[in-house]
């Protein structure tokens, strides 16, 4: 792991240092419980991310990014670069495509 903390979409990844679901919710905002948990799940199930729970009360969840969720960030970081230099050319298109609407 990175021993340092990453972007990756405007918000903070962990390093290598575990989120706990609640910290994750309150990085991405906007995302509903539901559509959090199924994201959550997809990366984990791609190998993105690891979970785990420890028993306790409440009961804790944790998420970290793998290995190959690290090596995933550079690309991320790439296309997020990409989107904030070209918004302005996409918001042009977008209103020229809905004029024609």
């Amino acid at each position: 792991m990175e021993p340092d903390d990453a972007r990756a979409d405007g918000v903070d990844v962990p390093g290598n240092v575990p989120a706990k679901s609640s910290e994750v919710a309150s990085i991405v905002a906007g995302a509903s419980q539901k559509m959090l948990t199924q994201t959550l799940r997809k990366l984990e199930r791609d190998g993105l991310v690891e979970r785990s729970g420890t028993a306790s009360v409440p009961p804790r969840v944790d998420y970290e990014l793998t290995r190959l969720g690290h090596d995933l960030l550079p690309l991320q970081r790439a296309i997020k670069s990409w989107a904030e230099s070209h918004i302005e050319a996409v918001h042009a298109a977008r209103a020229r495509y809905d004029a024609t609407e």
